[in-house]
């Protein structure tokens, strides 16, 4: 089934920058293999006509770091957009993602692209995304980029991303704003371009499909999420022990310039 099949760049390059990382116990980061998945079947008879191939099963990638990435993070732009209408946590997931980049892999350039997808085709609409900027944003509502809804041709906003030395991008938004993700993906693809695109969905009415939880989740699981969300592309981390996510970033908060 290949709507479940994520796309790659290309074989990965680098080792990650997390096998340094570990929690205050000694413990390392458990790093996903490859072939790790969630079957959508969970029917012996629905599985038995793939026994002769089981790797073929319809499954979801598991999220979570690899040992080896294809960008390395020193040289690489990130950018993010939100679009769409608001919801509650979209400045938690911008700090995260932030956090997450600046100091688990050393990126140091991450830009923020205002009035959704507007910003992708207005080199005006960008600001630069730094520790200290989003330090405190998640006791704000709405979103620090704001958004904003109306089309804008792929080409124009793939023409940006190339012109900002965007090698990432993470749409935050609904099936409206996912469409758009898939469009420019598309052209990015067309182009034969090395960019990632990864939606980071968001919704106010509960209708996401394959969660384990939604509604009100504590600060952790927030943050898990967004470490898992993002994995596939950034191959950020997911820590099995909640306290160690905590522990990381109260550290690199409290360092942060």
């Amino acid at each position: 089934m290949d709507e479940f099949v994520i796309k790659t760049l290309g074989p990965c390059r680098f080792n990650s920058p997390l096998q340094r990382w570990q929690d205050p116990t000694g413990r390392k980061f458990h790093f996903r293999h490859e072939q790790e998945r969630i079957l959508i079947e969970n029917r012996l008879t629905q599985i038995m006509p793939y026994q002769a191939d089981l790797s073929s099963t319809p499954g979801l990638e598991i999220a979570g770091p690899r040992r080896e990435i294809f960008f390395e993070p020193q040289q690489i732009g990130i950018g993010i957009v939100t679009c769409g209408g608001l919801c509650p946590g979209l400045n938690n997931v911008i700090r995260d993602l932030v956090l997450s980049a600046w100091h688990l892999y050393g990126v140091r350039r991450i830009i923020g692209f205002r009035y959704g997808y507007r910003g992708l085709a207005d080199p005006e609409l960008q600001i630069i995304l730094t520790p200290t900027m989003v330090k405190d944003i998640h006791e704000q509502g709405g979103s620090i980029l704001s958004s904003s809804r109306g089309e804008q041709t792929p080409a124009r906003m793939v023409k940006t991303l190339v012109d900002s030395g965007i090698s990432i991008l993470f749409v935050i938004g609904g099936d409206g704003s996912m469409r758009g993700a898939l469009a420019i993906a598309q052209e990015i693809e067309r182009k034969s371009l090395k960019i990632s695109v990864i939606g980071i969905p968001k919704t106010i009415d509960n209708d996401l499909r394959f969660m384990d939880q939604s509604g009100r989740v504590s600060q952790t699981k927030k943050l898990q999420f967004v470490f898992e969300i993002t994995s596939n592309i950034l191959r950020p981390p997911i820590v099995s022990d909640g306290n160690a996510i905590t522990y990381i970033l109260a550290n690199t908060t409290a360092n942060s310039t």
